[in-house]
């Protein structure tokens, strides 16, 4: 094409600016060099099918199902926790035994140590620990408990995550004396 157009080509420049190329050319009717800027279409190509990658990988964040024996088993159709990329979300947790699944009827420190310890065992099996947990919901059957609760919580979450804590009307296992739950969402 150069050679219809009564150009030479002589080399290719080494400078690359903004995806183009630029190619040099010599008149063959004279000594007169210019530049001429030519799209590389590999790399451009290459350019976009990259960012193509990067946009898919983004849209399609890959979700896993995390189960443990050292946690109560869901009782619903739910996960004990789903991690999503590089964010774990757990399901809110009572004071279940994990081995014989009964619920724990206890005080409210009896029942917030058992809560933590099935969120400890979630958290261990997807390979994360209290200190990554960003934010907890904590349910309460009754807030003259809170205090008490407080007590125990900061024993495990001594990473002081963000946290939402409130009195329901009725939690899980209520009527067996339930008196807290606790959910988090925690980020490697």
């Amino acid at each position: 094409n150069a050679e219809k157009l009564g150009y030479l080509f002589i080399e290719q420049s080494g400078r690359r600016k903004y995806g183009h190329q630029r190619l040099l050319f010599k008149n063959l009717y004279g000594n007169k060099k210019h530049e001429t800027p030519v799209r590389n279409k590999t790399r451009t190509l290459r350019g976009r099918i990259q960012a193509h990658r990067r946009k898919i990988k983004k849209e399609q964040i890959m979700k896993k199902i995390i189960l443990t024996d050292n946690a109560p088993a869901p009782i619903g159709p739910y996960s004990q926790a789903i991690l999503a990329g590089n964010t774990l979300y757990c399901s809110g947790q009572i004071a279940l035994d994990a081995k014989t699944g009964e619920f724990l009827n206890g005080t409210i420190e009896e029942q917030t140590e058992k809560c933590c310890q099935n969120i400890e065992a979630v958290l261990k099996e997807a390979g994360f620990g209290f200190e990554h947990v960003v934010k907890t919901t904590c349910c309460l059957a009754h807030m003259s408990d809170f205090s008490a609760f407080n007590k125990v919580y900061a024993k495990y979450f001594t990473s002081k995550p963000a946290r939402s804590c409130v009195a329901v009307k009725e939690l899980q296992k209520f009527e067996q004396g339930g008196l807290v739950e606790i959910e988090v969402i925690a980020v490697k």
